[in-house]
């Protein structure tokens, strides 16, 4: 938007944003799975455009071998993946809306 307050989005603000949902999905998991049962947690994210910003999350989670069926049985690793990218996303929102940078996902 030409001759708008809302200023461009910075390669810094980018930056912000992927590590603030990446910490934020990376507690949620370790808050429900002990780490020593976590093989691998692959957070990616890409963040485009200005108004509306395009944040696109995907979260994969590998328990290692011996303890797989254990977590497994304990709770459903697909409702906790979902739920850990709904708090980055929360992040996200939370971010932008407290540095008032007129963004909207």
């Amino acid at each position: 938007m030409e001759g708008s307050d809302v200023p461009r989005i910075t390669a810094d603000i980018m930056e912000e944003i992927c590590e603030i949902a990446e910490k934020s999905a990376r507690r949620f998991l370790l808050s429900k799975i002990p780490s020593n049962r976590l093989r691998d947690i692959d957070f990616s994210i890409n963040v485009e455009g200005d108004i509306p910003l395009n944040v696109e999350m995907e979260l994969k989670v590998t328990l290692t071998r011996t303890h797989a069926r254990e977590v497994l049985s304990q709770v459903n690793l697909e409702e906790l993946i979902d739920e850990a990218l709904k708090r980055a996303f929360t992040a996200v929102e939370s971010y932008l809306r407290d540095r008032r940078l007129g963004y909207s996902l």
